[in-house]
């Protein structure tokens, strides 16, 4: 039976994701195998979408030393032991790959990011979704969600603000690991966390996307990879330096928005410069959310308290509204 191309990128991305391939060695401590399958050690199977959920319930229970998955049936075998020392028990076994780690399963911190997911990944082509990660790599696994595709992918999803959903009621937090999608709607992570996870991660680039249906519009844009784009990131997480707008941000692919088209208008109330970032006596931690980019009495990107505008400046809500910050 041949590989499926969706089969084959599992196996490709399996063995981008250990470091090995088939003229190079493994990690110190990591060995995978296509072809083969360890038996008489498994002690729960379980179905698994993609390999990566299969690794992370190894992960996730102590006694599992290594997993077979069968690319076929998407059943993931969770072991009590290795090749290394079971080597009797490795057998062929066609649509499987076997993976093992001679430190106990220990494959945390191999992922830190989406970004790093992204770049691991190589030819291969990752699906958007939720993912795994160890910003600090410290075997605490965070749940987030991924856009893979969006600008050549990587984005971690950092906040998903829909205010519908408030009966869950929006808080605020200054820990960053409220960016696990068990939380998507119900908080807004604070500039400090945010700027933690970033000296975990090393993200470059902040995304905000937002869309209203009484609009009609979309608001997509990202910091540019410049050193304009690069001040843009300092007043956000470090310091409040009101930069210049044009020239630090690109729109993408779904950006229709005719606030993003009028950079020049950023910022301007009458008193201020026109064409600048941010809004002045909003300092504190949550100006991420809180008009970071706007043209007063125009349009204005913002997602808290009752100031919920999208390309707008009315606070309406609707079914299917929500705004977005990204990181890359």
């Amino acid at each position: 039976m041949a590989l499926t191309v969706l089969d084959a990128r599992f196996v490709f991305l399996v063995f981008y994701l250990t470091g090995k391939t088939s003229q190079q060695s493994c990690p110190a401590s990591v060995s995978s195998e296509q072809g083969v399958a360890l038996l008489g050690y498994t002690f729960e199977s379980r179905f698994a979408s993609h390999f990566w959920e299969c690794i992370r319930s190894c992960i996730e229970e102590r006694q599992c030393l290594s997993v077979n998955y069968h690319l076929s049936s998407r059943l993931c075998d969770l072991n009590s032991e290795t090749k290394e020392r079971q080597p009797l028990k490795l057998a062929r076994r066609d649509l499987s790959v076997y993976l093992s780690d001679r430190k106990a399963g220990d494959w945390k911190g191999v992922v830190r990011s989406c970004k790093h997911l992204r770049d691991l990944a190589g030819n291969a082509d990752p699906t958007t979704g939720e993912y795994w990660i160890d910003p600090e790599a410290d075997r605490r696994l965070l749940r987030v969600y991924c856009d893979m595709k969006t600008n050549g992918g990587g984005w971690t999803l950092v906040t998903r603000n829909e205010p519908l959903k408030r009966s869950l009621v929006t808080t605020s937090y200054s820990d960053y690991r409220y960016i696990s999608t068990e939380k998507l709607g119900t908080v807004l992570v604070t500039s400090p966390a945010v700027q933690k996870l970033k000296s975990f991660i090393g993200f470059t680039q902040l995304r905000w996307r937002c869309r209203k249906q009484s609009v009609g519009r979309t608001i997509d844009i990202m910091t540019a990879n410049n050193s304009s784009g690069a001040r843009v990131l300092v007043h956000f997480l470090d310091g409040v330096t009101f930069p210049d707008a044009c020239g630090s941000f690109v729109r993408l692919t779904e950006d229709d928005s005719i606030l993003t088209r009028n950079c020049a208008k950023w910022g301007s109330n009458g008193t201020l410069p026109e064409g600048e970032w941010g809004k002045y006596g909003l300092h504190r931690h949550l100006r991420l959310y809180n008009y970071p980019f706007f043209w007063s009495g125009h349009f204005t990107f913002s997602c808290i308290n009752s100031f919920w505008y999208c390309d707008d400046a009315g606070s309406d809500q609707n079914a299917n509204d929500f705004w977005e910050l990204y990181v890359r």
